[in-house]
């Protein structure tokens, strides 16, 4: 039995109106304190039998990682992937993670190794600044296991060029 896509979200400060924003488009979201709280929160919802398609996590990132509640992951953060790990064989046999924070595509080793605590599933994450609109913005790096795709720059990362971010 699938339950669909899971929304992962960091729990967000008041001040931050991008994230808020951004949220706020998001129903039915769990709101994660720690990863330890998220992945709590989201085998709850799962009870004994659903499976994840999509686990989407949304969250501060940046070029090494990405922050989930009071927790910044990163491919260091042992800790953080054995709590990642604890989804292992609660995915569909299609289920991917996608990875939703400003340039956390450039964090490979972080993806390869997210990838494999979840059994080589595939992990995905923008290269570029997010923005508000839907959809991750800028190129695509995907990782299942130790092998990475990326589909090249998008617009945001055309702006962010020009910008010079």
């Amino acid at each position: 039995m699938s339950s669909g896509n899971i929304l992962l979200v960091s729990e967000l400060e008041e001040s931050n109106t991008y994230l808020w924003l951004r949220s706020a488009l998001l129903i039915g979201e769990i709101r994660a304190a720690s990863v330890r709280d998220g992945i709590d929160k989201v085998l709850a919802k799962l009870g004994a039998q659903k499976k994840i398609d999509q686990l989407y996590v949304v969250g501060h990132g940046n070029t090494a990682g990405i922050e989930i509640g009071s927790d910044w992951v990163d491919a260091d953060n042992a800790a953080a992937l054995q709590q990642f790990a604890r989804l292992r064989d609660r995915f569909t046999t299609a289920g991917t993670v996608i990875l939703d924070g400003c340039k956390v595509g450039h964090a490979v080793s972080l993806l390869q190794r997210l990838s494999i605590a979840l059994g080589n599933r595939s992990v995905s994450a923008a290269t570029a600044n997010q923005r508000l609109t839907p959809g991750m913005e800028g190129g695509i790096r995907e990782c299942k296991g130790a092998a990475c795709t990326y589909s090249g720059e998008g617009w945001s990362e055309t702006i962010d060029r020009w910008l010079g971010q």
